[in-house]
């Protein structure tokens, strides 16, 4: 999907800190790990300025970056958000293989964008926020019960992710990561490395070359 959600965090940060945050800040952050909940990457920005005494607490920030999301009726920039992998390929790879979403989101933003975009029926199980409760990447729960409702083995799955802790948590289930450079990343060769570094067998910088990656990676 396309970087609405980092338009959230951008504006809400903005907000309080009275300057521009850059993709690169964020970016940062993300790569640090520990932060795949952007309302906490957010709320971490914001206390981390030396410069801005805040008292604001993580619940103000959750609601008002929900605010700028979701907006009226899903009307926020949850509406702008755009498929980054081709639905033709999704298509291809579901008479291949059972697909599942492991996902930090809340399960009605995920499953409204899977309906909007049309794919919502290409998948066979999608893991939400409220399915791991606490557990969220680089926690390893998320994928397991994936496989679990996939009847997969671990052995047997490969997982792609964008994120170190994306390759981290499918290390840790025994799932073969297959890392994702997304096209708004700052600096992609970085990131590449990064992905690499938390356990990634095979690393793409354009998702829609996933089938390829694959095949590779079976071979």
């Amino acid at each position: 999907m396309s970087s609405s959600y980092r338009e959230a965090i951008k504006k809400t940060a903005e907000k309080h800190l009275g300057r521009i945050i850059s993709n690169h800040e964020i970016q940062l952050l993300k790569d640090e790990g520990g932060f795949n909940n952007d309302w906490k990457l957010t709320f971490e920005l914001i206390k981390r300025d030396v410069r801005v005494n805040s008292n604001i607490t993580y619940e103000e920030v959750k609601g008002e970056f929900q605010e700028r999301y979701l907006g009226k009726n899903n009307s926020g920039l949850i509406s702008n958000e755009k498929l980054i992998l081709n639905t033709d390929v999704i298509e291809e790879l579901s008479k291949k293989y059972s697909l599942g979403i492991t996902t930090g989101r809340p399960k009605e933003e995920a499953e409204f964008f899977l309906k909007k975009n049309g794919i919502y029926d290409y998948f066979n199980t999608i893991i939400c926020k409220e399915d791991v409760g606490l557990n969220e990447k680089p926690d390893p729960l998320g994928i397991i019960l994936a496989l679990k409702e996939l009847a997969a083995a671990p052995s047997s799955a490969i997982y792609l992710g964008d994120t170190g802790d994306d390759m981290t948590a499918s290390a840790s289930a025994g799932v073969v990561g297959l890392g994702v450079v997304p096209p708004y990343a700052t600096d992609k060769e970085k990131l590449e490395t990064l992905l690499f570094s938390k356990g990634a067998k095979f690393v793409v910088r354009d998702i829609n070359k996933v089938i390829e990656a694959l095949n590779e990676l079976k071979s």
